[in-house]
């Protein structure tokens, strides 16, 4: 596609672009990566401690696209709303950790609900694809 390309970059790409969060290489290894090799220097790489968790609860939960319109607008609207930035203050105050369980319910329970519906959504599109192939074998 990009030919020539260097593939340790293409390997750190793709473990960065995973979208589950558990699975995404960490900042500490991306940066010990091969591909980083010649920028990685420790001492000019400062951490951390992490940005609350409230702000970062949806990385738990396997959102469907609807849910992750519905949370960008209400980002947005922080923008945009005073009362939107009151009620987010307070709910930071009440839900130090995320408040995300008050409108999905347990994460754990929401992404095993996601996974079945996706693998419900592809027996379907298998079932459609093998009448199709069937209705074009007659």
């Amino acid at each position: 596609m990009f030919a020539p390309y260097d593939r340790n970059a293409v390997d750190l790409l793709k473990k960065m672009l995973l979208w589950d969060p558990e699975e995404r290489i960490s900042i500490e290894d991306a940066l010990k990566h091969p591909y980083m090799v010649d920028l990685h220097y420790p001492p000019d790489e400062p951490t951390t401690n992490p940005v609350s968790s409230f702000d970062f609860d949806f990385e738990l939960y396997d959102l469907s696209t609807e849910e992750t319109k519905e949370l960008l607008f209400e980002e947005i609207m922080l923008y945009h709303s005073s009362s939107a930035q009151k009620k987010y203050i307070e709910l930071r105050k009440t839900y130090p950790k995320g408040m995300l369980h008050t409108k999905f319910g347990d994460y754990r329970e929401h992404r095993k609900k996601r996974k079945e519906e996706r693998k419900k959504k592809r027996e379907e599109r298998k079932k459609k694809k093998e009448d199709k192939d069937k209705k074009k074998g007659k």
